[in-house]
This record gives structure tokens, C-alpha cells and sequence, in this order.
């Protein structure tokens, strides 16, 4: 399977994301304008700031950035506009072989503005530079009387984990509490999801479950309020061996991040594959004005103090990280909310950029993605 620092994601490419990457062939056009403005043997020298003049006055479009060593970097680019980010969606999947997307779409309907969230899926039609998403669609077991977001690829299976309020399988008919659901990867598909036993699912919201390659599974659970608080929890598969699904072993009692949960707003946490960094949302006076992204780094059996990552946090309300595949990249979603009479999200897309230009200084990309254990049986 080809690299994705070759490709990224179909015909919507996502360009680098520094002018130190002005070499790369995505950027040849900066690369270009800075040979001819200063000659031929200046231009490799000369790529990091020229590029950065380059925009300012010529308006190059293959980048919006600073010199590398100033460390600022842009905010991402939507990923697939059109097609995968439609102004209603907040969250993509990708399969482990990056072939297959699933995300949750989000409409308002009525004078009330009642909210419907769904899992759509789309599939490439080939796997390079030139590659195209066919438009999303529900899934095949895709529940409408029910709320359903934050799809996750597990890592090793390829299994599917999701969100939902959807009866059944020890569920009250009157509950309507997010609680995870698991649906195993199939040669063609995701099977019939079931629903994770307590004590991971509780009767609160327990909701925005990953994992990491060796089964420990991370997820953010809210209380009911007022206020309403939310945090992050872990819980390790009983025997910490890497379960060929996460149903088919149990879990012990979930416990607190306590580092990481301080403000009472922490959630959608995504876990390395290999439990080196977390990323996390969290909404403090320090921010960009709504919802951050931020970043722990492991310490031993600690974490450390969350900071915020580079280039991704704007005034509009950023969430919902998620790892590629090859674990290079970080999508997230970014969402406008609606003034008075609008209705409560004008839009909300999925973003993408490259992971290392998104980590703080001193935090490495993790060693391990997700795809890197992946079984037999993921795809």
C-alpha cells in the first residue's frame, strides 16, 4: 500500500503544511517562483523563507505558512470538500487499507431545529493521487430513530466502534443515553454492531471510545448535571492481551485520567496506537473561544499536562481527532455555530494535517500506528 506522504486522501489533497516543505512535488509552483526570483543555486537554500515571501507577494496558492523555524503552521484543509466534508460532517473513520470511510453526518429539521445524526459510508474508487470518494451513504444497519456519531477504526481488527442511543441488548425502552457499540469488520463490510457490557457502558453518556493496539480502551463519559461535566476514562481488557474484538473479552472497572480531567469539559480523547501521546478536547478561558484540541504526552503511568497543538485551533470550535491509518496525519472537525434564528451549526467539516506539524516541540509522532497492528482479520 502506498504511503500517504506521497497522496493523501483522493482528488481533494491535502498540501503540506510549512514553507519548509515548499520542496515537495505538491509545491513545485513556490519551488518555481523562488528559482526564478533568485536563481537556480539559491533556490534550495532559500525554500523555507522564500516561500514565505512567495505568498506574500506573488500569491502562490500551494501554501499558507511561515518559515519553519517560526513553528507556525496553518489550520488544515478540508478534506475531500464536496464529497466527505459537506458542512454536515464531524468526524471520519478510514479503514485500516484507507479504502473505506465512515462518518457522522449531522442535519437540523423543523422550526425547532431538531437535530438527526447518522453514520454514512463512502468508498474510494482507487487508492492514489487521483482517487475519488464515492458520496456517502447509510450504513446497512444504520439505526434513523437513533442518534449515532464518532465512528473509530480499531486498530489490529479493523472492527468498527461508534455511539448510540438505540435500544436494545439490556437497554431501558426509555433510555436514551450514548452508550458504544462495536460492529465487526467483514470481508465486505461491518457486520450487525452489538453493544459493549458494563462496565464500560454505564447509565450516563459514555461515548467517543478508541483503543490502542494492546486493547486498553479509552473513552469520555458525561454526567447528566446541572452542570453538565464531562471526562476521560481508560479501561484495560481483563488480562491485557489484545482481544480479536473488544466484546469478546471483558473489561475492568474504567478509571479517571485525573491529570487530564481538570476542567470538567475535557472529551473526544484519541489514544495512540502504541499509548505514547493522547489527544483530546477541552473548552478553558486560555483558548481560541470555543472547543480546543490538545495533546498529553504519556509519563511513565502518568500523562502530562495537556497543551494545546499548532496551527489547528481557531475561534470557531475545533474536535473529534482522529489518526490516518499510517498515523501521519490527524483529521479533526471544525464547526461554525449559528447565531440567533440559524440554526445551532451553520457548518462543520472535516480537516486534515500532517501530525508532525500539529504536535508541540518535544512531543514525537508516535512510533507506532494504527495499522501497524493490524490481524489477519483487519482491513
Amino acid at each position: 500500500m502506498a504511503g500517504f506522504s506521497h497522496y493523501p486522501f483522493g482528488t481533494s489533497q491535502v498540501a503540506g503544511t510549512r514553507a519548509g516543505q515548499c520542496a515537495r512535488p505538491c509545491t513545485g509552483e513556490c519551488r518555481g517562483k523562488c528559482a526564478g526570483a533568485f536563481g537556480a543555486g539559491a533556490a534550495d537554500a532559500l525554500v523555507p523563507w522564500c516561500c514565505a515571501l512567495v505568498l506574500l507577494l506573488i500569491g502562490a496558492a500551494c501554501h499558507r505558512a511561515s518559515p519553519q523555524d517560526s513553528g507556525a503552521v496553518h489550520s488544515g484543509e478540508r478534506l475531500a470538500p464536496g464529497v466527505l466534508s459537506r458542512d454536515r460532517e464531524f468526524i471520519v473513520a478510514m479503514s485500516l487499507d484507507a479504502r473505506e470511510a465512515v462518518l457522522s453526518r449531522r442535519t437540523f429539521e423543523g422550526v425547532a431545529f431538531d437535530r438527526r445524526i447518522g453514520l454514512v459510508w463512502s468508498e474510494r474508487t482507487e487508492v492514489g493521487a487521483g482517487s475519488d470518494w464515492s458520496l456517502p451513504r447509510p450504513l446497512a444497519w444504520s439505526d434513523s430513530t437513533a442518534l449515532e456519531i464518532d465512528p473509530v477504526v480499531m486498530p489490529g481488527t479493523g472492527d468498527l466502534l461508534f455511539n448510540s442511543t438505540r435500544g436494545g441488548e439490556g437497554r431501558g425502552r426509555d433510555q436514551r443515553d450514548f452508550d458504544i457499540w462495536i460492529a465487526p469488520r467483514e470481508r465486505t463490510g461491518w457486520g450487525a454492531p452489538r453493544r459493549l457490557p458494563a462496565p464500560v457502558n454505564s447509565p450516563v453518556d459514555d461515548y467517543f471510545a478508541t483503543i490502542a493496539c494492546n486493547g486498553t480502551l479509552y473513552f469520555a463519559r458525561a454526567d447528566n448535571g446541572p452542570p453538565r461535566r464531562s471526562a476521560i476514562f481508560r479501561s484495560r481488557p481483563v488480562g491485557g492481551a489484545l482481544s480479536a474484538a473488544a466484546h469478546d473479552a471483558p473489561y475492568a472497572a474504567p478509571e479517571s485520567l485525573a491529570v487530564i480531567n481538570v476542567s470538567g469539559q475535557v472529551s473526544n480523547a484519541a489514544i495512540a496506537a502504541d499509548e505514547s501521546l493522547i489527544l483530546l478536547v477541552d473548552t478553558r478561558a486560555s483558548g481560541q473561544g470555543d472547543s480546543d484540541l490538545y495533546v498529553s504526552a504519556r509519563q511513565g503511568t502518568s500523562w502530562s499536562e495537556p497543551v494545546p497543538l499548532r496551527g489547528v485551533n481557531t475561534a470557531a470550535a475545533e474536535f473529534a481527532p482522529a489518526f490516518s491509518p499510517d498515523g501521519q496525519w490527524l483529521f479533526f472537525a471544525r464547526m461554525q455555530r449559528g447565531r440567533a434564528g440559524e440554526a445551532p451549526i451553520v457548518s462543520e467539516n472535516v480537516y486534515a494535517i500532517r501530525l508532525r506539524d500539529a504536535l508541540p516541540l518535544g512531543i514525537a509522532v508516535p512510533g507506532m500506528a494504527p495499522r501497524d497492528c493490524r490481524s489477519s482479520r483487519g482491513r
